[in-house]
């Protein structure tokens, strides 16, 4: 077995969330000596972001820089794991490092930010991040416009809520319903 074979299998556990499955798996590929890559140790920080264990993934960073870079899906993983716990000031602290070593944010880095502030009840960061966004040229996808009408809606500014909605049906986009 390689390390992409372990991969398959840690992906597996991932959607299971199965911690258990996960450490047998890493016991075996240090049984067979294997290092962990970029590809694995993103593995491991998205199933302990989700799993709600966030320290474990600050382990798993701090062992992570060691070894390799971590690369964007690294700070993306990390970031969404601070917006799911309404973490944003750490989320920031993430977001600023990834500027620093270079790399560009993308469309999943601000959808994590908006849905972060919607989750900390900061509509006002939400929608000049949104602007912001628009303004840099991001392409805006149906995900991101929900993103931050949730944000909105969370944070009790019906005002932007029903902006982006009209915002939506001025541009022909489908709303849905829940």
């Amino acid at each position: 077995p390689d390390e992409t074979t372990f991969n398959t299998i840690l992906n597996t556990c991932v959607r299971a969330k199965d911690l258990d499955a996960l450490n047998q798996a890493m016991t075996l590929m240090r049984d067979h000596k294997i290092k962990p890559g970029v590809p694995t140790f993103n593995t491991l920080l998205k199933l302990y972001a989700r799993a709600g264990k966030f320290q474990d993934a600050l382990d798993i960073f701090q062992e992570m820089q060691q070894t390799v870079q971590p690369s964007i899906v690294t700070y993306n993983t990390l970031i969404d794991g601070c917006a799911h716990r309404g973490d944003m000031d750490r989320a920031a602290l993430f977001f600023d490092e990834m500027l620093e070593r270079g790399m560009n944010p993308d469309i999943c880095t601000m959808t994590s930010l908006l849905k972060g502030f919607g989750r900390s009840n900061n509509p006002v960061r939400a929608v000049e991040l949104y602007e912001a966004m628009k303004e840099g040229g991001y392409r805006i996808e149906e995900r991101t416009r929900y993103a931050v009408i949730n944000a909105c809606l969370r944070g009790n500014d019906r005002h932007n809520a029903k902006r982006l909605m009209r915002e939506m049906i001025d541009s022909n986009l489908h709303i849905r319903a829940r």
